[in-house]
């Protein structure tokens, strides 16, 4: 039986990005109240742009033709740059 695939895209696909942020981190446990944390990791998050605004930013990875999945927010006051990929 010979079956026909027929991929399903969106019309339009948004931007590519990718965003480069700070991590946050929680220390759990007693901590002397002179130490200061550190150790805060620049992350970069690869996807389809959602959504950008001066609160957040957001970017999905899959997608089929009725939904979309994987999405990430991050917080503007950590986003330390945005870098379109793929406009």
């Amino acid at each position: 039986m010979n079956r026909k695939v027929v991929a399903v895209m969106p019309k339009l696909l948004p931007p590519i990005v990718e965003v480069l942020w700070k991590d946050t981190f929680t220390r759990t446990g007693w901590t002397e109240h002179r130490t200061v944390e550190t150790g805060r990791a620049d992350c970069r998050t690869v996807g389809y742009l959602l959504k950008r605004d001066k609160n957040e930013v957001q970017v999905f990875s899959s997608w089929n033709s009725d939904e979309r999945g994987d999405t990430t927010v991050i917080d503007m006051r950590i986003v330390k740059s945005i870098r379109f990929l793929r406009k």
